[in-house]
């Protein structure tokens, strides 16, 4: 009896004791939140969640608690169930949305900021997220539309205007890009950005020499900004100023001498210029820093076919083949013609037939293999070849012309007339080659 009492007596005292202590409250949040105690917040606020408590604040205050404690997973799916309970709050879709980000779970994020968007279509704040989350996403044909509605509400937002520019370039609005480049270098006219967006927007539509002037700004006010001097480069070879353009390059070497593409590029622009010596050398030094740059060998290999170093020409188109697949049919077909010339047309047509495996649908595979046919006067079986391919490749002239050859050596009069009066349509130069190939 006395154990009874005894553990009636314990169980009373703690029923008062917990009946004594104080209700939590909202308010007690509140608090909690001002002193940035975030693990109050949310143990306090799951307590009167329990209890039934339906406050937004209160909803508000934990997903922001979670987000301070980098728990996006529970800060989005708080967020979510504040977005069902009360759908016309926009803080949760923007907490939302922001716990998604963090998170790197961009689709998510999307799909509630396009909820949003159609909830409150008039809210700068959600129209400018969505734009900028789709410009992350590299969506630009997406974020035009929400870039532009916020503009047009907050016109003075360099950084939107910025990010529109961009989209209207990726998405080949090149005039718009101009326009929009144009109005912010006007306003900021020192930003390495805009003033790259407004030399890439020229460069694009072939304004070259207003190109040269931007390009030219940036490299004085960043010349350690890489990637411009390439298209710099270039802009000024298309207005006629390569040795400027070869300079540039020459420059850009001294800046990142470590850099495979500066010497490939380099290599590129010598040889554009005929000058195929000193292209070799950059393609080398390329080699030299990356040993598996298969187009510094492609190149390399047209450079030496060019000074005649016929032997290193094919080692290096060799050298291609096997690290560079992708140039594989180009390779075969550049030794097929140095075969070719060489006399060795068994090696010339071998190689002809090894690119044409690799990329059937190429006409000009297709035409070179009929020169070589035509070269090694190995006539009947050049047509047999190239017969059943002329539906594919009949409005091709170089295919045309390649097939005509050997119909004029065979003497086939039937077929050559409708070839001479399609390729007077196609390419007249070569249609009078043909007709001249009769009279001879």
């Amino acid at each position: 009896m006395k154990l009874f009492f005894c553990i009636l007596t314990c169980c009373l005292a703690g029923f008062f004791v917990v009946n004594a202590q104080p209700k939590a409250t909202v308010q007690d949040v509140r608090k909690a939140a001002a002193k940035g105690d975030w693990n109050s917040v949310i143990s306090i606020g799951k307590q009167l969640e329990k209890k039934g408590e339906k406050d937004s604040s209160l909803v508000l205050m934990m997903t922001y608690a979670y987000l301070q404690k980098n728990d996006n997973s529970s800060a989005s799916a708080t967020a979510i169930k504040g977005i069902n309970v009360f759908p016309k709050i926009i803080q949760f879709y923007i907490l939302a949305s922001e716990s998604f980000i963090r998170g790197n779970h961009l689709d998510s994020a999307a799909s509630v900021l396009q909820n949003a968007w159609r909830v409150f279509p008039d809210s700068s704040k959600i129209t400018a997220s969505l734009g900028m989350l789709y410009v992350r996403m590299e969506r630009c044909e997406d974020a035009i539309t929400p870039l532009e509605e916020s503009m047009f509400r907050r016109p003075n937002e360099l950084f939107l205007a910025e990010q529109l520019a961009h989209c209207y370039l990726r998405t080949h609005k090149y005039d718009e890009a101009s326009e929009l480049y144009g109005r912010l270098y006007d306003l900021n006219p020192n930003s390495a950005q805009i003033n790259q967006g407004l030399a890439e927007a020229l460069f694009v539509t072939k304004k070259y020499d207003s190109a040269v002037v931007v390009y030219g700004r940036i490299m004085k006010l960043y010349p350690t900004l890489t990637e411009i001097y390439t298209p710099y480069a270039t802009a000024l070879a298309m207005t006629n100023k390569r040795d400027s353009g070869l300079a540039v390059l020459r420059a850009f070497t001294a800046i990142a001498p470590a850099n495979p593409e500066t010497w490939y590029n380099l290599g590129i622009a010598l040889q554009d210029g005929g000058q195929y010596d000193a292209a070799v050398k950059a393609f080398k030094q390329a080699i030299a820093i990356k040993g598996n740059f298969g187009e510094a060998y492609f190149n390399m290999a047209i450079s030496y076919q060019n000074l005649g170093f016929t032997e290193d020409a094919i080692q290096a188109f060799k050298r291609t083949i096997v690290i560079l697949p992708g140039q594989a049919p180009s390779s075969y077909n550049s030794l097929a013609i140095i075969y070719r010339q060489q006399g060795l047309f068994d090696l010339a047509l071998e190689s002809h037939k090894r690119a044409i495996a690799l990329e059937d649908t190429s006409a000009l595979l297709w035409s070179s293999l009929g020169h070589t046919y035509f070269a090694a006067e190995k006539f009947p079986p050049g047509l047999l070849e190239l017969e059943p391919q002329f539906e594919r490749f009949k409005d091709n002239a170089d295919f045309i012309y390649s097939i005509g050859r050997l119909y004029v050596r065979v003497g086939n009069k039937e077929k050559f007339d409708p070839i001479i009066e399609k390729l007077d349509v196609l390419d007249p130069k070569l249609a009078a080659e043909l007709k001249n190939m009769i009279k001879i």
